[in-house]
């Protein structure tokens, strides 16, 4: 939440990688408690690292993000969601729309409200197994936004919510630093022509082509039938929805 507000983000250090204990103002020479910070801490939980470096470049990638403008426009108290719209110029050249689910609970089709129409796309999803093992990993997939106001908005949609997570979804047509493993064309949306391509590519690539990595979307370590496989239920609504990752 913290880096999708307003304002500068600030941290305690070793925050960004879940460091416990109580602070003390010294290093435990003199017998007193050691206030350092433990940096064995960045490599157990390394994967919530990452997800602090994600945020933070997505934040500095995206201007809607560092400006002051926002719209709080969904304070649900009962469900415990919070949605809001940040943009810089707005009308779909660079929007965002915040989701926190702040309740230990799932919602399968919560309606928001969304300032413009079109389809959206999910460019963070904070409970990503890609983040630590034990997150549901439900996805965010794109979601068409229906010619219905809500949230005194011209539009909304129904989103799957996780317990306790945030979601960050912008416009298909929008400049986005980020894209969904299986992007091909890069046109912010996974579909039968990435298909095509990915059938007719994965043989070719090798470990050290930049895109491989992209392509590995049951993270193998290696491209290959099975992923071909793989983006095909997931086009056929078979499975969930792919994990995403940055440029």
């Amino acid at each position: 939440v913290v880096f999708t507000a307003p304002g500068i983000p600030m941290l305690f250090m070793g925050q960004e990688f879940q460091m416990d204990g109580t602070w003390h103002d010294t290093d435990g020479t003199g017998g007193t408690p050691d206030g350092r910070v433990n940096w064995a801490y960045k490599e157990l939980y390394r994967g919530i690292f990452e997800e602090y470096c994600d945020l933070v470049a997505l934040r500095k990638a995206m201007p809607a993000l560092r400006t002051s403008r926002i719209n709080v426009f969904q304070v649900d108290n009962t469900n415990k969601v919070l949605a809001y719209h940040r943009w810089d110029q707005g009308g779909g050249v660079d929007d965002a729309v915040v989701i926190a689910n702040f309740k230990n609970a799932t919602f399968p089709a919560h309606q928001v409200g969304l300032p413009v129409g079109g389809k959206w796309v999910c460019v963070f999803h904070g409970d990503s197994r890609l983040y630590a093992s034990d997150f549901q990993d439900a996805e965010g997939k794109a979601v068409t936004a229906a010619a219905a106001g809500y949230n005194n908005l011209p539009f909304s949609g129904t989103f799957l919510l996780s317990p306790y997570s945030l979601q960050i979804y912008v416009p298909a047509g929008a400049w986005r630093p980020w894209l969904p493993y299986g992007d091909l064309n890069l046109d912010g949306v996974v579909d039968a022509v990435d298909l095509a391509l990915m059938s007719g590519l994965f043989g070719e690539l090798t470990s050290t082509e930049l895109d491989d990595r992209w392509l590995d979307l049951d993270e193998s370590g290696a491209v290959a039938l099975s992923d071909v496989i793989l983006l095909n239920l997931y086009l056929g609504d078979v499975i969930g929805g792919l994990p995403f990752r940055g440029q």
